[in-house]
């Protein structure tokens, strides 16, 4: 099964509830660029998202950025604390996100029955892929 989401609708879903405009840019099948203006007098805020290595039980991303950037992903991280979802563990000092998919509460009835397979960037959207249990 492959769930495909395009950039559209992941910019159209953060809008709605965060109220931020995020652009995402294809790099390759395996990177992203995002990218927010907080305001029209202030630059935009930019990283580069890279799926490093992936297995069904394990996601692990990597981001570049500018050292502003950074430390601005610092403090939202430390303001933030405990709010991230069970599962999800951001290192602001090696700049990587790591993600267990069995130990977000949403994904739990999915993966009892299919198992992760694939993540890729297309030109204008993420893929997903599983198999069946």
């Amino acid at each position: 099964m492959k769930i495909t989401a395009t950039f559209k609708e992941i910019h159209d879903i953060i809008n709605k509830e965060f109220n931020i405009r995020l652009h995402m840019n294809y790099i390759d099948d395996k990177s992203v660029e995002l990218s927010y203006r907080p305001s029209a007098i202030l630059p935009a805020i930019s990283l580069k998202l890279h799926i490093d290595a992936m297995r069904s039980d394990v996601v692990c991303l990597s981001y570049e950025c500018e050292n502003a950037t950074a430390m601005l992903i610092a403090g939202a991280m430390a303001y933030a604390g405990d709010k991230l979802p069970e599962g999800v563990e951001v290192k602001t000092d090696d700049k990587r996100i790591i993600i267990y998919p069995h130990r977000i509460e949403k994904l739990e009835g999915l993966l009892e029955v299919m198992t992760l397979s694939d993540i890729c960037f297309g030109e204008k959207e993420v893929n997903i892929a599983f198999t069946l249990s």
